[in-house]
């Protein structure tokens, strides 16, 4: 299982030095011309922050996957996330990375959503490791600290992220990111671990179900 877990983590790596090779060391040029186009790097200010914001991503997606993940991990789980990575990280640099105008307001505002975002996935899931390890809280549904506004904040912190990081990207095809977890979350992994959770916890889920919102707080 911990082999699994560093080999992502290794994947997960080789990302972020193709990153930086598509921002600073021409690589943004040598793959366009593979599709016989010719793009040059843009912003500088822009491109180093796109590094930046991603491999902070690297790094709390490396604290979830060796210390907060507690559950087991099919193979096929994680190919299907490297997958998804390797589009997340390949089209933010891609088509951030050859953005010329400078950085702005909105680009402010994607960095303060990215931090946001990251404080609600990875805050939260560290508030309740340190809750649950706790023997007296045993068989109890987690609904404190930031769960006390939505059910799934942590999946909540993952779109308020992805959605800064589009801002920052200076790329309107960067919110098909966002947009399609937003869908995942909605139509798949809110509906199975409901399930789950009522199984589990019967009557602790559904009167933490009757005053929670689902995924956005104070919304739904």
């Amino acid at each position: 299982m911990q082999g699994r877990r560093i080999i992502w983590q290794v994947f997960h790596f080789l990302l972020i030095l193709l990153g930086f090779w598509i921002l600073f060391k021409g690589g943004l040029y040598t793959i366009s011309s593979w599709f016989g186009t010719s793009r040059v790097p843009g912003d500088l200010t822009r491109r180093i922050l796109l590094f930046i914001t991603s491999l902070i991503l690297f790094l709390r997606w490396g604290l979830t996957n060796f210390y907060l993940l507690k559950r087991n991990m099919s193979w096929a789980e994680i190919i299907v996330v490297s997958m998804e990575l390797l589009l997340i990280h390949a089209s933010y640099n891609m088509l951030g990375g050859q953005v010329e105008e400078p950085v702005g307001v909105l680009e402010c505002i994607g960095i303060g959503l990215f931090v946001i975002g990251s404080y609600l996935n990875t805050g939260s899931e560290i508030m309740r490791l340190r809750w649950k390890k706790d023997p007296h809280n045993k068989g109890k549904i987690y609904d404190k600290g930031l769960f006390r506004y939505s059910m799934h904040i942590n999946y909540f912190g993952d779109v308020v992220w992805a959605t800064g990081m589009a801002l920052i990207s200076g790329s309107i095809w960067i919110f098909l990111i966002p947009l399609y977890m937003s869908g995942g979350f909605f139509f798949l992994h809110i509906p199975r671990l409901d399930k789950y959770l009522k199984e589990r916890y019967g009557a602790q889920y559904e009167a933490y179900a009757s005053k929670t919102k689902k995924l956005i707080p104070f919304i739904y």
